[in-house]
């Protein structure tokens, strides 16, 4: 585990993700995404960028913001320079999954997720 000025940058990243209220809103979601964006999801599904997007949109149409879930073990290792891997566990009422990001800095020193992976577990 290292948390070295990106690692911390990346996580900082991700927990605004996780923020229900910037979920809900799509221009603040989708600066956090890289136009190449791909999520494995819980359900087995790929989606791109802008299946995510769209999904966010669904979540949050009724007005009622969701919770945050419980983030737990959230740890980085920076693979390359301006690449960090996250891995965590988050928890709610209703789920328990396993996650992965890959955080990517940009040229414009914003950090953007690349990929994210979702798996449900039971431990």
């Amino acid at each position: 585990m290292d948390h070295n000025t990106a690692t911390q940058e990346a996580i900082t990243a991700e927990l605004h993700l996780l923020d229900p209220h910037l979920r809900a809103d799509p221009a603040r979601a989708r600066a956090l995404l890289e136009e190449d964006f791909t999520e494995y999801g819980s359900s087995g599904t790929v989606y791109d960028r802008e299946a995510i997007l769209d999904l966010l949109a669904r979540e949050n149409s009724g007005g009622a913001v969701r919770h945050r879930p419980h983030v737990h073990g959230l740890t980085g290792h920076e693979l390359a320079p301006g690449l960090v891997q996250l891995t965590f566990t988050t928890s709610s009422a209703e789920h328990r999954s396993l996650r992965s990001s890959l955080w990517r800095q940009g040229t414009d020193g914003i950090w953007r997720c690349l990929f994210h992976q979702t798996t449900p577990t039971r431990s």
